[in-house]
C-alpha cells in the first residue's frame, strides 16, 4: 500500500491510497462546504475516466473486428470447421484409392487367365 500526503492551504491532507492497483481519494471528514465539493468533484473525476476508458475500449474493439471484416478474415470456427471437412477428405480419397487399387489388381488377375 502507497500512501501519499498532499497539504493545500496548510490545513487540509488528502490521501491518496493505492491497493491492488485501485487508487483511492481519502479526505478527512470535514464541515467545510468547499472541500465536499472537491472531494465530489475528485469522485466525479474518476468515474467520469473510468468510463472513458471503457468508451475507449468499446471503440477500439468495435475498429479491430471491422478491419478484420475488411480484410476477409474468417472465423476461428469456420476454419476448424473446413479443416475438418479437408480431413474427412482426405481420408475418404486414401479408402478410394486403395479400392481402385484392390480393383485393378482384381481385373489384372482376371484379364491374365
Amino acid at each position: 500500500m502507497v500512501r501519499l500526503v498532499a497539504g493545500w492551504a496548510l490545513f487540509i491532507h488528502i490521501y491518496v491510497i493505492c491497493h491492488n492497483s485501485i487508487w483511492t481519494v481519502v479526505m478527512p471528514q470535514t464541515s467545510n462546504r468547499l472541500l465536499d465539493e472537491f472531494a465530489k468533484l475528485m469522485t466525479d473525476a474518476a468515474g467520469v475516466a473510468d468510463g472513458a476508458r471503457r468508451e475507449v475500449e468499446t471503440v477500439m474493439r468495435s475498429q479491430g473486428e471491422r478491419m478484420l471484416r475488411d480484410m476477409d478474415v474468417v472465423q476461428r470456427e469456420e476454419f476448424e470447421a473446413v479443416k475438418a471437412m479437408a480431413q474427412r477428405a482426405r481420408e475418404e480419397n486414401d479408402r478410394l484409392a486403395e479400392r481402385i487399387s484392390a480393383l485393378e489388381a482384381h481385373l489384372n488377375l482376371s484379364s491374365n487367365t
